[in-house]
């Protein structure tokens, strides 16, 4: 795992501006700033996960429930608790691999 704002920082101090690689420090930006961040809640206002990617999310009451979103859900992750409310989470961060036991 790498922390992708140290990484970021580190690529703005690199001075490209006398070669082509301007456009590749762009690029490598944009990149690291799109991958998952490890560890990190990310707002539902900023982004969502795939179509059936299961995450981690929270409520706005600190509750955590795994929940898998689509595109298609009334309102994000689509769960609802009752007729009369549903869980609305506010951040989701994605999960980590399931354990493998080793034999």
């Amino acid at each position: 795992m790498i922390d992708e704002k140290k990484l970021i920082e580190t690529l703005k101090t690199c001075d490209f501006s006398m070669t082509p690689n301007v456009l590749v420090q762009e690029s490598l930006e944009e990149i690291i700033e799109e991958q998952p961040k490890v560890g990190e809640w990310i707002p539902v206002s900023e982004r969502l996960p795939k179509d059936f990617e299961k995450a981690l999310t929270c409520d706005e009451h600190g509750n955590m429930h795994v929940m898998m979103h689509h595109h298609t859900f009334e309102v994000p992750f689509g769960i609802y608790e009752s007729d009369a409310r549903y869980y609305r989470p506010i951040a989701w961060m994605p999960l980590p691999k399931a354990y493998e036991v080793q034999e």
